[in-house]
């Protein structure tokens, strides 16, 4: 028995659907790691629900100006923060004791706002993160008028709690 090769065109006729099939079932890339908010209705970060309540706050054009420069700097370190800690060592034993009361929301610690320990963790990287949102919202905090100060830390305080709510509903289903 001789097989018969089909001419060129044919082939490519004949390949191409096999091509175009097999380029669709292809399972893309994850994207990369950003600093997005940890569910859609959440804000990227306590400035940024500062921001979202602007018009209430009675912020001007300057305040809302910094604030988004310094959100936006907030922004860039949680995304810097997100990869280290995709390229970090095994976690290390993360301590329960400082921090714990401020990321369930409980105000802003006065103490430094990085823990060297935590930035190589990539299982403590959301106390960098709120570390980082806590430092910013400080920077955040001199451009407001006095008598914004306090309804603005109410904003945040909330924002907190969201997310903080958010994550112990991620580790109870087990969602990364």
């Amino acid at each position: 028995m001789h097989l018969v090769t089909p001419p060129a065109p044919v082939r490519l006729a004949l390949l191409a659907p096999l091509a175009l099939f097999l380029a669709t079932c292809a399972s893309p890339r994850p994207p990369p790691a950003t600093a997005r908010p940890l569910h859609p209705a959440l804000p990227r970060s306590s400035i940024a629900a500062v921001l979202a309540q602007g018009q209430d706050l009675g912020l001007d054009e300057a305040q809302v100006r910094g604030l988004r420069r310094i959100d936006d700097d907030l922004a860039r370190k949680q995304e810097s923060t997100l990869r280290e800690a995709a390229t970090a060592h095994p976690p290390k034993a993360a301590s329960q004791g400082e921090g714990a009361l401020e990321r369930r929301g409980g105000g802003h610690r006065a103490g430094g706002s990085e823990r060297p320990e935590a930035k190589a963790s990539p299982a403590d990287r959301d106390a960098v993160w709120d570390d980082n949102d806590t430092a910013a919202f400080r920077e955040a905090e001199g451009l407001l008028r006095p008598d914004q100060v306090e309804r603005a830390r109410q904003i945040a305080e909330r924002f907190r709690e969201r997310r903080y709510d958010l994550r112990a509903a991620r580790a109870g289903t087990g969602s990364p």
